[in-house]
């Protein structure tokens, strides 16, 4: 690339041309993006023990061994979770576990 085609490539980058606009430095949205969220969804019986878990690590954030009970239970809630469902998707289809 020549110097002139580099200086012509960066006008055109500063100027997007008639009609388009600049992104100010912000990732472009995605066209098929209906609103932006805040926040993931997340659905389960077991957010009490979760946040319990993530506090501890604000907490100790060095000492993870000092958390290791608040991880316990909050692992022993979503197996027991996993199980119920479970459960109860093999009772609807009529299906066993055994």
């Amino acid at each position: 690339m020549s110097k002139e085609e580099i200086k012509e490539k960066i006008r055109r980058d500063i100027n997007p041309g008639s009609g388009l606009s600049h992104n100010k430095g912000q990732p472009k949205q995605a066209p098929y993006a209906k609103q932006k969220s805040t926040s993931a969804k997340f659905l389960t019986n077991c957010s009490a023990e979760h946040a319990e878990s993530l506090k501890c690590i604000e907490r100790n954030y060095q000492n993870r061994g000092a958390c290791e009970p608040f991880f316990q239970a909050y692992k022993a809630c979503r197996r027991d979770e996993n199980e119920k469902r479970k459960e109860a998707n093999a009772s609807k289809e009529g299906w066993s576990l055994f």
